[in-house]
């Protein structure tokens, strides 16, 4: 599943093994997760996902309009429980939250609803870059607006 266009990214494919368990975790905290939004905002093909059961409460987004492909088919072959319009294109770091799906929206902007929303993520992390990586699109990955806003 890790190949090259991957790790260029700085993406990381979260085994099933720790998926069941930060799982597993939040159900000991939190209970029956089917009573909780939760969204990944940095999803990837949707692994952190995969097992979660209340699809009208989950949110998968990711800047890359491949893993999108990605997990709308795996949505169709059985293994992510998600409806189609709660897998979208964001960049969590950089877009502006009204270019989230309404009914994302409608949950943030209400502050009960909100009170029910977790945020699951395995977040992308990028390498220390070196010579090599300059050619490979890795400049001022840190200069994110969420970077500019909380400088100070």
């Amino acid at each position: 599943m890790i190949n090259d266009d991957i790790e260029i990214k700085g993406a990381f494919y979260t085994p099933r093994i720790w998926v069941n368990l930060a799982q597993q975790y939040m159900a000991e905290v939190w209970g029956d997760l089917s009573k909780y939004y939760i969204w990944d905002c940095a999803a990837g093909i949707g692994n952190l996902l995969v097992g979660l059961t209340n699809k009208h409460y989950i949110f998968a987004s990711t800047i890359d309009s491949q893993d999108i492909v990605a997990m709308l088919n795996r949505k169709e072959q059985g293994e992510l429980n998600l409806l189609e319009n709660h897998i979208f294109q964001f960049d969590f770091l950089n877009d502006d939250f009204d270019k989230l799906p309404k009914v994302l929206k409608d949950i943030i902007d209400d502050e009960n609803e909100r009170k029910k929303l977790i945020i699951f993520i395995n977040p992308p992390y990028v390498e220390a870059m070196n010579k090599r990586e300059v050619t490979r699109g890795k400049i001022n990955v840190n200069k994110t607006n969420i970077y500019k806003n909380y400088l100070e």
